[in-house]
This record gives structure tokens, C-alpha cells and sequence, in this order.
């Protein structure tokens, strides 16, 4: 393989990858998209340095634990924009060891360590707030943050050898040796068009329950499915954080054919938390009453907390052995599911790989190359068209299987999904 970005494929890869390739994956999207104005300002080897230096760090521990943490490189536009919470001063050089001491003080997610390049090395200036001050929703609005918010260059560290790289929207992955592309897992499009579903009917009920007139002013403030995206993705990333795997079956009506259900939990809903919230959702800019808009923005905040603890709890019920089962307006039919369909009642059935990217048919998949959580929910899919089952296994990885409508016995399966851009609560 040469040295020259431009060259870089995917196929390319060597059988097994480290910190260089994944440098290199970014530097071939800058290659191909250069708006430098939202790339990290630091250089190609400066680039490569910083990967390599936080890859060798986490391979280390400190008190028995390897370390997680978050690096960011401010791009021209965001520099300033940054949120320092700690300055440095002076700045701190970058060496394996500086890197080692300060990750317990960065933990991934809550806030990054901002690192700028200085000629031939590359300093820390402090330590930086995990999002853009502009995107945390002022009380009442509804918005939402999907993760830091400003332009420049993000690299995560997940655990021993684990890595992800974000630039201009594209993130690249180091895990297990390999290097990939991950797309967020609302892309998949029957995805998109649940939670579009989901937003109609909310938008159907508060017209119903309230009017017109106080459905149009909340429909001013944004978009429901957007919410429902980051309620969901909250479900996902939790449950992909304990590493223990789990399934989560959404069904295409409340019948629950082909499944065993152990325990029923029947008060867990979260399509009816999420239009509480969406009902104390309000414009605080029209409140002159201090009284009244502080009274509103508590209950605001509560419902807002409330949604994301029912989310949280979907999220544990995966632990149980068995899928956690759910209608699809998102109310738990019960968990420890386990899914009674046997391979001669899907025996014409296909699995096709979607890309996440370009939508399109990547080919048929080797279903032997998946465990027993995925074979289950490919023949739940299979047999049940309208189906969305989510498969997260131990190692982490999280995976959507469709059962398609359109061409029944025909299973889609989108593959390399991440689930970290989730709203942060505080």
C-alpha cells in the first residue's frame, strides 16, 4: 500500500490493522472531501501521531483499568466556540506518559482532552465540555445533542485497542484488528420510517388532546422523530455499553406469534413518555411570568429525565436471556422472549447485507458466520415481514434485521452500527 491518501481503499486493508490505518482512513477522507474549515487543525503526521500515541496508551492500565477517554482537535471554525472547563497553563506536551496520567480525569462521553499541534509536537490546553453549549436545549425546547456539536477532529478511545475516528460527519473504527467505516444505526431506512411513523402519531394524538393551535406551537420548536431517535438510541447505547449483548424485537403489530414470552412488563411504554415530554415542551421565550416558567421548566425537566429513565430501563430487561419484545409504538409486550421458529418454516427465506451508506444490496450473507441471537431474529424476520429486530452481540457489535414488506421471505441486515451519538441528559 502507498503513502498517498488518495489511494486508500477499504479492500486494501491489510488482514490486520493498527493506529496507522485508521489515521489513514481519515486522511483519505480528507483527501476526498477538503473543507478544511471543519477538520481538525492539526497536520497529516501530527494526525498519526495523536492516533498512535492514544492507541498505546490504551493499552495500558492504571489501578487495574484500562482507560477511556476523548481527544478533540478544533477545526478553524470551532476555535471559538471551545467550552474549556480546565485550562492549561502552560500547555501540556503529549507523551505517552502525560497522555496516561491525564485520561482518568477525561472519561469518555462527559468531556474530551483539546489537543492542538505545536510544530513537531502535540499539546493539551485543557480539558473541554463533550458538546456544543449551543446545542444543550434551553428549558422547554425540545432539542436534542447528538454528541460535541463542533467541527474538528474527534478520536475515542473505547478500551484496549478500541478506537473511533469522527471527522465532517464520517467516523472510521479500530477494533479487533480491523479498520471500518460505522454509520449511526437511525440511517437504515425502515428505521427512519418508524420513527417518522412514531412522530405522526404524536403529532395525531396532541392535535387530538389539545388542539390544533398548541400542536402547531410545539411543532414550531422541531422535529418529534428526532426525539425518538435519541430516546432509542439511548436504549441502544446503554445496552451495547454493558457488554453483555441482547435483542430487541420491534413487531409490526401486537401479535405475538412465534415467540414465548417469559415475563410481561406491560407499564413500560415509552411512546407514551416521550408525547409527555413533547407535551412540556414550550417556547420559554413567550413565559414573562418568572413564576410560571419556572414551574414549567421543572415539569419540563422531569418529563425530559423520566423519558430517559424508561429508556434506560428497556435498555436493562436486555440483560435477561431472550429479546425484549415491543409493539411499534414502543411499548414493552414483555422480555426473556424466546423466538420459536424453525429453520424448515424459513427454508425459502434470503438474507441480503444493505449498505448503511448507499442503501444498496451488498449481497446474500452466510448466515453460519452468526451465533444464535442473530439466526433467531433473521427467522423472526423472515416469518413476521415488518419486523425490526436489533441484535447487539457481547463483543459489542449492534446489527438491525428487517423483515422486508415488500418482497416477503426476504430479510435485509445492516451490519458496522453505532449507537454513541445519544443525547447527553446531564
Amino acid at each position: 500500500m502507498t503513502d498517498d491518501t488518495r489511494s486508500f481503499r477499504p479492500g486494501e486493508l491489510p488482514e490486520f490493522c493498527g493506529p496507522e490505518h485508521l489515521a489513514r482512513a481519515v486522511q483519505a477522507q480528507r483527501a476526498w472531501d477538503v473543507a478544511e474549515e471543519s477538520e481538525g487543525r492539526i497536520s497529516r503526521d501530527g494526525l498519526t501521531r495523536l492516533v498512535e500515541l492514544s492507541y498505546r496508551v490504551s493499552l495500558s492500565t492504571e489501578e487495574g483499568r484500562h482507560p477511556r477517554f476523548d481527544v478533540f482537535v478544533p477545526s478553524p471554525a470551532s476555535e471559538d466556540h471551545l467550552a474549556l472547563v480546565a485550562r492549561f497553563d502552560p500547555p501540556v506536551t503529549l507523551t505517552a506518559q502525560t497522555l496516561r496520567r491525564l485520561a482518568p480525569s477525561i472519561p469518555a462521553g462527559r468531556h474530551a482532552l483539546c489537543v492542538r499541534e505545536a510544530g513537531e509536537e502535540l499539546i493539551a490546553t485543557g480539558v473541554m465540555l463533550l458538546r456544543d453549549p449551543g446545542n444543550v436545549p434551553r428549558p422547554g425546547r425540545p432539542a436534542v445533542s447528538f454528541g460535541l456539536g463542533l467541527p474538528g477532529f474527534t478520536l475515542r478511545i473505547e478500551g484496549p485497542g478500541q478506537a473511533r475516528a469522527t471527522e465532517k460527519g464520517l467516523t472510521f473504527e479500530l477494533n479487533a484488528g480491523h479498520v471500518r467505516a460505522v454509520s449511526h444505526y437511525s440511517v437504515v431506512p425502515p428505521v427512519q420510517r418508524w420513527f417518522d411513523a412514531l412522530a405522526l402519531r404524536l403529532v395525531s394524538d396532541i392535535r387530538t388532546s389539545c388542539g390544533v393551535d398548541d400542536s402547531r406551537e410545539r411543532e414550531a420548536l422541531g422535529d418529534p422523530a428526532l426525539v425518538f431517535d435519541s430516546a432509542w438510541a439511548n436504549v441502544l447505547a446503554a445496552t451495547i455499553a454493558v457488554g453483555h449483548g441482547g435483542a430487541f424485537a420491534v413487531l409490526p403489530d401486537d401479535d405475538e406469534e412465534c415467540l414465548s414470552v417469559k415475563y410481561r412488563a406491560s407499564e413500560l411504554n415509552l411512546f407514551r413518555d416521550v408525547l409527555a415530554y413533547w407535551r412540556a415542551c414550550f417556547d420559554s421565550s413567550r413565559v414573562s411570568d418568572a413564576a410560571i416558567l419556572e414551574q414549567r421548566a421543572m415539569h419540563w425537566e422531569a418529563s425530559r429525565r423520566w423519558m430517559y429513565s424508561t429508556a434506560r430501563a428497556i435498555a436493562d430487561l436486555s440483560n435477561v436471556d431472550g429479546c425484549v419484545v415491543l409493539d411499534p409504538s414502543l411499548r414493552v409486550l414483555g422480555f426473556g422472549a424466546e423466538i420459536r421458529v424453525g429453520e424448515a418454516a424459513v427454508a425459502a427465506a434470503t438474507l441480503i447485507e444493505n449498505d448503511a451508506h448507499t442503501g444498496d444490496a451488498c449481497g446474500h450473507v452466510d448466515l453460519t458466520q452468526f451465533g444464535t441471537r442473530h439466526r433467531s431474529a433473521y427467522r423472526l424476520c423472515a416469518r413476521r415481514p415488518g419486523t425490526l429486530v436489533f441484535v447487539i452481540s457481547q463483543d459489542r457489535e449492534l446489527r438491525v434485521f428487517y423483515g422486508s414488506r415488500e418482497r416477503p421471505g426476504e430479510v435485509r441486515l445492516w451490519q458496522a452500527l453505532g449507537a454513541w451519538l445519544s443525547s447527553w441528559i446531564g
